[in-house]
């Protein structure tokens, strides 16, 4: 297993505190030869975290990946947001647990889809490593939300079968009210 730099662990604990954190690194060569290194950091926080993206020891000012198709273990999805969304690890929202995640890419021909050199659709071969790096870190946190939905819809299910079980007790036990027939 690939550790991270002391510096990412440092000031991800610094800025939020992290109870525990996962790390993956890809580096990857294109059939024509390119290569690409992939960093994955995916940190379960105490405070809520950001996303934080770089490509090429630079930090994005919008979102790489925004039209990349990314198959992340049983998840797949259009672009980094909702991959980690589908992941349970999406920074800042409610309905994942807190944590911070960073990304950096690194290759030395990348296609950018706008001109402040930020945005950019990875090819196939950089797409797939990617998503494996995603997966390989979030799929621990994405195990417990899986895990702590299934429960929650079976209590769900158990808390509405035990009201409608007593819901036909109580039933059962109110006495009907007599008809005019039978209280003559």
């Amino acid at each position: 297993m690939c550790t991270p730099s002391c510096d990412q662990v440092h000031w991800f604990q610094q800025w939020y505190g992290v109870t525990r954190f996962w790390y993956d690194r890809k580096a990857v060569v294109s059939d024509q030869g390119i290569p690409c290194v992939i960093e994955v950091v995916v940190a379960k926080t105490v405070e809520p975290g950001h996303l934080w993206t770089g490509v090429n020891f630079s930090p994005t000012f919008e979102r790489p990946l925004a039209n990349t198709y990314l198959e992340c273990g049983k998840e797949s999805n259009y672009g980094i947001i909702s991959a980690l969304y589908d992941l349970h690890v999406l920074p800042g929202d409610d309905e994942c647990p807190p944590t911070a995640v960073a990304l950096h890419i690194v290759c030395p021909v990348l296609e950018f889809t706008d001109r402040g050199k930020t945005r950019f659709d990875a090819p196939k071969w950089m797409a797939a490593p990617i998503g494996e790096a995603l997966w390989k870190t979030a799929r621990a946190l994405y195990g417990e939300e899986e895990q702590r939905t299934k429960d929650a819809a079976k209590a769900q299910r158990l808390s509405e079968a035990r009201e409608a079980r007593e819901e036909r007790a109580r039933a059962a036990e109110t006495p009907k009210e007599m008809t005019l027939k039978e209280r003559l």
